[in-house]
């Protein structure tokens, strides 16, 4: 049984991207080999190397990004014109839902990339889902500060918990994983976007989902609503269309409760076609808008103070001491 049919495209319209031009330049194939993956039997499961991620931190606030990303605020390439995979030594975040969202993460990662081998008939050198957790987990516990430790080691008991059910509950369905945890890229008019998808699949009629894995403590039904906004399932149309045209049916939202009760849900998202439409001239204005301020001091970048920037679900902006203070350089809040 088949079980891909809890999806929706977000948009309607034949001409999704109004005058600008968007093209997919395929999958990996405009990447440079991701070289910093320390265990080559751990997939990589974080960020893609110029993604939607980085537009939605410039358009939450230029200075956040600049703070940030000053460095290299624009995508980084090799000597073949191959974009440079993401830096993935980030600041420690040890914060829960993050850890058990990572660990969920990679457990479905190799789930379905074993999946993938199984039916092509092949082998695979990857740790099976629930090795690849806890040896993810026992690196980062030596390398994190007590509180984080704790935190790595607790969720690494519940995320396994979390993705045995998982598996048993979608023991029977009937798909082909075509792609895992890959890179597919964008272009608007010079504007790139890369997205690190969780899951491609086909179905047995042969039609194409971009799956999205997404943990929470409780699922709600705004979870739909939530999501079918982002700009990241926005350019996810974008790249399932172009790359499979008639073949794509969708994205998926494949939700994981991890609270007190685990269970998980596919919901449909409701269609988003005027986003989706205005999508590709978000992107190409935020791009022109990071093109101008590169190379300037972050500093000076355009600051949007507001109580959802600074202040997130996660905690405080890291840079927020810098702008409050009016700081040339960055500190650690206290």
């Amino acid at each position: 049984m088949s079980i891909l049919t809890s999806t929706t495209l977000l948009g309607t319209g034949q001409n999704l991207s109004g005058s600008l031009e968007v093209s997919a330049l395929g999958c990996r194939d405009t990447l440079a080999p991701e070289t910093t993956v320390t265990d080559p039997r751990l997939l990589f499961t974080g960020p893609s190397p110029f993604g939607w991620h980085r537009y939605e931190s410039f358009l939450r606030c230029p200075s956040q990004y600049g703070w940030s990303y000053g460095a290299n605020p624009l995508p980084l390439y090799d000597a073949t014109g191959a974009l440079v995979a993401a830096d993935q030594k980030r600041d420690r975040n040890d914060a829960r839902p993050l850890v058990l969202g990572t660990l969920v993460h990679l457990g479905l990662a190799h789930h379905y990339a074993h999946a993938k081998a199984r039916l092509a008939e092949t082998s695979t050198d990857l740790y099976e889902p629930m090795e690849a957790m806890t040896r993810l987990a026992a690196s980062e516990v030596s390398e994190a500060p007590p509180p984080g430790a704790a935190t790595w080691s607790e969720c690494a008991e519940v995320a396994c918990e979390v993705v045995a059910k998982y598996i048993a509950r979608y023991v029977s369905e009937r798909i082909k994983p075509l792609h895992v945890e890959e890179v597919f890229v964008l272009d608007v008019e010079g504007a790139p976007i890369t997205m690190r998808v969780d899951l491609v699949a086909e179905d047995s009629g042969g039609r194409v989902y971009f799956i999205d894995h997404k943990t929470t403590g409780r699922i709600t039904a705004n979870h739909a609503r939530f999501y079918g906004i982002s700009g990241q399932f926005l350019a996810y149309t974008y790249a399932g269309r172009l790359t499979y045209g008639d073949r794509f049916a969708g994205v998926m939202l494949n939700l994981l409760q991890c609270g007190d009760t685990i269970k998980f849900e596919r919901p449909q998202m409701p269609p988003a076609p005027g986003l989706l439409n205005a999508f590709p001239a978000t992107v190409k204005r935020a791009w022109g808008q990071i093109q101008e301020l590169a190379g300037t001091d972050p500093a000076a970048w355009p600051k949007h103070p507001t109580e959802h920037t600074c202040w997130t679900r996660y905690g405080p902006c890291k840079h927020l001491e810098s702008c409050r203070l009016g700081l040339t350089q960055q500190v650690s809040l206290p």
